[in-house]
């Protein structure tokens, strides 16, 4: 081998190795580029996801205040006219007393027809206290429709009335923790 085929070896070795050295090093910079591409994309990724999540649960909550403020607007007007209805206010004439009743009738309507169309929506602690309180709410007005005669039958709507007082705070109760856990949350 001459010199000149030794110098032109030395010389096409130290290329290569250049290449090669220099080849390496692109392809790490390109792996480097696609992998902060992929985690740059997966980033974005999760925060369009936690974004999403947020407005859905800004959305909900918005809806279901909308229906809690619908359905407690409701529960008061019927246990207020519940309680002018059985007289358990102050001393009510019978004339305003049947006023009172055709107006509990209405509301008690009302109520029934409020809590039936959101039943979707409810959480199932308020679900349980509301049909809780549609239940009491339909025993009372079975007892309107009845005249007190008896000592037993005051009584027993006296018994309902105290009920429907409790079950009054436990809905309330059961859409105040409701409305804490989105507290919690947002």
């Amino acid at each position: 081998m001459t010199s000149e085929q030794t110098i032109i070896s030395v010389i096409i070795v130290g290329i290569c190795a250049f290449l090669g050295a220099y080849f390496r090093k692109k392809g790490e910079n390109f792996a480097t580029k696609e992998d902060i591409a992929r985690i740059t994309r997966t980033q974005e990724e999760i925060k369009t996801e936690l974004a999403n999540r947020s407005h859905f649960s800004r959305v909900r909550y918005e809806r279901e205040m909308e229906i809690y403020r619908e359905v407690w607007k409701a529960i008061y007007q019927f246990y207020l006219e519940s309680l002018a209805a059985f007289g358990w206010g102050k001393n009510l004439t019978d004339g305003v007393k049947k006023l009172s009743r055709e107006s509990w009738q209405q509301s008690h309507s009302q109520l029934s027809n409020i809590i039936d169309q959101n039943k979707p929506f409810y959480s199932d602690e308020v679900r349980v206290e509301l049909s809780e309180f549609s239940t009491l709410a339909f025993w009372l007005a079975t007892e309107l429709k009845q005249d007190v005669l008896k000592h037993e039958d005051i009584q027993k709507r006296s018994e309902i009335a105290m009920k429907v007082k409790g079950q009054y705070e436990k809905v309330e109760s059961a859409i105040r923790k409701r409305l804490e856990q989105f507290d919690k949350v947002n």
